[in-house]
């Protein structure tokens, strides 16, 4: 899961895996204000086309009215809860702001997924470094 430009990381991981043929399924949600935020779609449209175990899922949670757009609106976490019920056996790599990478820690635990198989990086404002938050987001778990 991805919000925003968080998706760099995700995007290295999907690319790793795909180069050393992990057949695993795997689903990006990545999720954006409105198209204009929605960067590299094409690349993972192509990676989808090109590998049936990836499944592509953007999502848009403040379409603007000169966005054409038939896909998911909404934040991540409620796009992947309406996607997934259940998410015991999967493993979990979210990257974004904090609200939407505890929002998807949130989901993920209700269907059974424990801090274990959840790794996050949280992005953090020059606010938040200056109240005392991180400076930067660090792979980590939960």
């Amino acid at each position: 899961m991805a919000g925003g430009t968080g998706l760099a990381p995700i995007k290295a991981m999907i690319l790793d895996a795909i180069s050393n043929g992990l057949k695993q399924e795997m689903y990006l949600f990545h999720g954006v204000r409105s198209t204009r935020d929605l960067y590299d779609k094409d690349v993972f449209e192509e990676i989808e086309r090109e590998n049936p175990n990836f499944h592509y899922i953007p999502a848009l949670s403040e379409k603007l009215p000169e966005d054409e757009w038939d896909g998911e609106l909404g934040f991540v976490h409620e796009v992947l809860e309406r996607k997934f019920q259940k998410f015991s056996g999967f493993k979990a790599y979210i990257s974004g702001p904090p609200p939407m990478v505890d929002a998807c820690i949130k989901v993920l635990m209700r269907g059974r997924l424990f801090a274990e198989d959840i790794y996050t990086e949280k992005f953090f404002t020059e606010k938040d470094r200056i109240e005392g938050g991180s400076k930067v987001g660090i792979i980590s778990r939960i």
